[in-house]
């Protein structure tokens, strides 16, 4: 056996939790128990060891709150000289050779290549390496440790009661993810266990930390399922295989029935891919995750998850959390009430404290909070808690380098890749005493940082925090265009929402709306312009009017808007207005299958947008007239001008998705479905980009379509369900009829000839009478297509007549007058 002392062990053992050297909470894993368990000592052993490496300066104590814990209680971390130590020693530990043993198989191999192997059987990478520390024989193939590790039951647990029934709820739905967010210590993970205790299954519970990586956190997932008797997870990752679409395959399968309650996920962006892997895979797993803030890495959409986001305990909970505490009813429970302010975690810092009265316990939490803060120090903290975001560049808030070391050394602020951010529970202590002055200040310097670094949004909104409200309208009418093609479109309109209205405002934010499916909300803010003839913007109005109108399919109202507001436009000489409005007339005519009124309307747009210089709307009016060539059967011309456009410098993220999409329903239509499905998943993912969601969800919808015509059922049901998800929200009808008719055929690809039949009518209803003969017609032939496949000849021709009837109801050929 190698020759290491228990202190080294300690040493490498406390090396994993240096970042939580200055935190308020803290892992048990640094307490006594934490470390005697983890090493598998006795508690006394580790007392002594400790106090030993105390007097060596390789370790420090302090107090502080421990997760899960009533009290504060003692916790150990390396100092400068420990965590020297310990990189040493982990260096030694990767490089010395040890005897590898794997089903009988035995070679020597280097300590790095043990820990890598360990960690494929799910062990982590710090008990993986106490194992390489200590031993020179490593079985690889040992278990990584008995049963499931127990749900962490909160001792004393209150209210919550909405929440729980809301999880419950969650339980009975389609949707895989549910997540509970909220501050530090407000009793996520109190929460997500009680309701994981009421599901009626297997749970797997992970407490993710910052060093948890991919391959380990799936290998103890594998280890998981395979004591339910589902292998294939631990035998696919013992092969050597890692492959998202490997995993994918499995996770669809194996965890159909598991709850995985992922604990603290944002920790680890690499355990996010994993779950996002699980989530994508559909396969009926749930997953219940906790964290201060949604990971980014997760690609689930806000609407397409359930948040449940924890506030403080409502003032009769927390009275009894009190009176759990500190063992019944007394003189002690109000003050302690009074200074936690609902908050949990400092109810339970409270109620362990000496002394009860209301001026002590509120000393006590802010003392927990703020303790040492100099005026200062207290400015620059107030400077970083007016953000909403982490800051990369402090410097530019007047935050020097001193301050944030000092913010750090006392847990206050939080370090992460996106930069910095004052840690959740301070800043619902700093704020409310902050004095009016300091933080109009504060906002000020942050709307400040923000313009340096083009951030307008933001610019904005601490100029509306700061008690300037005209000077936030003036920074986002300016911008206007661009954050309306930009994912920041739903920030733009509530920001405009708070601020003075003026002409220019209103106009940007029922655009705003518009573009975030909300027409009906900016209809009342055009309509007075509108409806004046007098207005130097009624043209404006009248346009975005018209496509609210052409949005909704109401197309002879659309219609009648767009000429409407061309007319205004040539008599007012405004060449700009008229070119977007022929434009937008053109598609109008092409939606009602007039292809020959349509492209007369793009012949007349197209030399105005030359001459105005529009060029995003010329990238649509010379996508409009590829959609025309598309429309009339033209797969390859269609196809030629489409890839044409995607070179087009002028496009952005909501062109190249429509751009994208059309060159994908050509691509189908040539006989490659595959190629054509990833085209939607491309046009998807640039709307995403543009922040219309509108268009993804028609990407997604189509996907479906082109992965059945490929024989890629799985792939065309996760499409389907990303469609639905991505679409919520949006009162489209031809959009939800595709849906509905993706579905069905979807359905009947999988033999369920009832609900497919049921879905396809419905898609047909979904839009007759909208106006929209083209997409009525697909519907309807969809509907003759699946009953001659069911060979239900009677019904397939009465729907074939009206497919026949439809198309002859189609507007004929004919000259358009000009509209003046």
């Amino acid at each position: 056996m190698s020759q290491v002392t228990v202190g080294e062990r300690i040493v490498v053992h406390l090396s994993w939790y240096l970042r939580f050297s200055d935190a308020f909470e803290c892992p048990r894993e640094t307490t006594q128990d934490g470390i005697s368990k983890a090493l598998g000592i006795s508690r006394a052993h580790a007392a002594l060891e400790l106090k030993r490496l105390k007097a060596m300066a390789r370790v420090e104590e302090r107090m502080a709150h421990v997760a899960g814990g009533r009290t504060r209680r003692k916790v150990y971390f390396l100092t400068s000289s420990g965590a020297g130590a310990a990189r040493a020693l982990r260096e030694h530990v990767r490089a010395k050779s040890v005897v590898l043993a794997d089903r009988g198989d035995r070679r020597e191999v280097l300590g790095a290549e043990a820990i890598e192997a360990l960690k494929a059987r799910g062990i982590r990478e710090p008990e993986a390496t106490q194992i390489v520390l200590k031993e020179d024989i490593v079985d690889a193939r040992a278990p990584a440790g008995g049963l499931p590790r127990p749900l962490p039951l909160a001792e004393t647990f209150v209210d919550r009661d909405i929440e729980l029934a809301e999880l419950e709820s969650w339980f009975q739905t389609e949707a895989p993810l549910a997540i509970v967010l909220g501050v530090a210590g407000i009793g996520k993970t109190a929460l997500a266990a009680r309701a994981a205790s009421r599901w009626d299954g297997p749970v797997w519970y992970r407490k993710v930390y910052g060093f948890e990586d991919a391959r380990t956190f799936t290998a103890a997932l594998g280890d998981f399922l395979l004591r339910m008797d589902r292998p294939r997870l631990r035998n696919y990752l013992a092969s050597g295989g890692f492959d998202a679409d490997g995993l994918r395959a499995i996770l669809r399968e194996d965890l159909a029935g598991v709850l995985l309650l992922v604990d603290d996920l944002p920790a680890s962006p690499e355990v996010s891919g994993v779950v996002r892997l699980a989530i994508e895979a559909n396969g009926g797993a749930k997953v219940l995750a906790t964290g201060r803030e949604r990971p980014d890495t997760i690609g689930v959409r806000e609407d397409g998850i359930k948040e449940i986001v924890l506030g403080a305990l409502p003032e009769d909970a927390a009275r009894a959390l009190v009176a759990q505490l500190v063992h019944g009813p007394g003189d002690g429970v109000e003050p302690i009430l009074a200074a936690g302010r609902g908050h949990p975690l400092a109810l339970h810092v409270l109620a362990g404290a000496n002394g009860s009265s209301r001026a002590v316990a509120e000393r006590l939490l802010e003392d927990a909070i703020l303790e040492g803060l100099d005026a200062d120090l207290e400015r620059a903290a107030i400077s970083l808690a007016v953000l909403r975001n982490p800051c990369e560049r402090p410097g530019d808030l007047g935050v020097s380098a001193s301050h944030l070391r000092r913010l750090l050394r006392r847990g206050l602020l939080v370090r992460g890749p996106a930069g910095y951010a004052l840690h959740d529970l301070a800043k619902e202590v700093l704020i409310p005493k902050a004095p009016a002055g300091a933080l109009r200040s504060a906002h000020t310097a942050a709307a400040r940082a923000a313009s340096a670094r083009g951030d307008v949004i933001e610019e904005a909104f601490h100029l509306l925090e700061g008690r300037s409200p005209r000077a936030a309208r003036d920074v986002l009418v300016g911008s206007g265009s661009d954050l309306l093609d930009s994912p920041k479109v739903g920030e733009l309109a509530h920001l405009l929402s708070r601020i003075p209205m003026n002409m220019d405002a209103r106009l940007l934010r029922a655009e705003a709306l518009d573009r975030l499916g909300r027409g009906g909300e900016a209809i009342p803010l055009l309509d007075e312009i509108a409806g004046d003839e007098r207005h130097a913007r009624r043209a404006d109005a009248l346009l975005l009017l018209g496509r609210i109108a052409s949005r909704g399919n109401a197309l002879s109202d659309a219609r009648r808007l767009f000429s409407e507001a061309i007319s205004v436009a040539i008599t007012r000489e405004e060449r700009r207005i008229e070119a977007t409005g022929r434009r937008s007339l053109a598609l109008v005519h092409r939606k009602l299958g007039d292809t020959n009124r349509a492209e007369e309307e793009l012949d007349r747009a197209i030399p105005l947008l030359r001459s105005s210089d529009l060029p995003k709307e010329l990238v649509r009016a010379r996508l409009d007239r590829a959609i025309i060539r598309l429309q009339r059967g033209d797969n390859e011309g269609a196809a030629r001008d489409l890839e044409g456009l995607l070179a087009d410098a002028a496009a952005g993220p909501r062109e190249d998705a429509a751009i994208r999409s059309n060159l994908a329903i050509a691509t189908v239509r040539l006989s490659h479905p595959g190629e054509g499905a990833m085209l939607f998943e491309e046009s998807a993912r640039s709307a995403e980009r543009g922040g219309d969601m509108r268009t993804a969800g028609y990407a997604l919808a189509n996907a479906t379509d082109a992965y059945l015509a490929a024989g890629r059922v799985p792939e065309a049901e996760a499409s389907l369900a990303r469609a639905r998800r991505v679409s919520q929200g949006f009162a489209d009808p031809v959009l939800e009829s595709t849906l509905l008719t993706n579905e069905g055929k979807v359905l009947a690809s999988q033999g369920r000839a009832g609900p497919a039949e049921e879905r396809l009518r419905a898609g047909v209803e979904r839009i007759r009478g909208q106006g929209n003969v083209l997409s009525l017609i697909e519907r309807v032939d969809e509907l003759a297509r699946f009953y001659e496949a069911e060979g239900r000849t009677e019904e397939a021709t009465k729907w074939r007549l009206e497919t026949e009837g439809l198309r002859a109801s189609l507007p004929r050929s004919e000259p358009i007058p000009n509209v003046s």
